[in-house]
């Protein structure tokens, strides 16, 4: 499903439904994306209260809490199982393990995994939920020897 929205100066907001998150053999909240470089604030405001306020799920103008990442932050020997966890029901979470940010489209963490390769690593990682916005970034550094 597409909402596509005309401001007063025709500039367009677009906000698409990408997928539907099933969790725990339940289908969850539509996640969608808008393309904030076309929206001027009235628009943007409008898209909130409609749920789609960037990469949120949910009708929410509160983000979601952090995923917490673990181990924290150090130097640890290979391999190394990291976890990463949420305070909410029916959160997904996206990670990266190359140090860029993660979005709606990186791979979404389906549970522990290792990092066997010795040298620098950033892991980071998004939650989103229904009735929230996205979380902020997690971001745990480790120095793998």
């Amino acid at each position: 499903m597409t909402i596509i929205l005309r401001g007063h100066d025709n500039s367009l907001a677009t906000c698409s439904y990408r997928r539907l998150i099933k969790t725990g053999g339940r289908l969850g909240l539509p996640v969608c994306e808008v393309n904030m470089k076309l929206l001027p604030a009235t628009l943007l405001l409008a898209l909130i209260n409609l749920g789609c306020g960037g990469y949120g799920s949910g009708m929410g103008t509160t983000p979601a809490p952090m995923p917490q990442i673990a181990p924290n932050t150090g130097t640890f020997s290979t391999p190394l199982t990291v976890t990463i966890t949420d305070q909410l029901q029916n959160t997904v979470i996206y990670v990266t393990t190359d140090g860029s940010t993660p979005t709606l489209n990186s791979r979404i963490y389906n549970g522990p995994f290792m990092l066997a390769q010795a040298g620098q690593v950033q892991v980071q990682a998004i939650a989103v939920a229904g009735g929230y916005k996205t979380s902020q970034v997690a971001i745990a550094n480790f120095t793998l020897q």
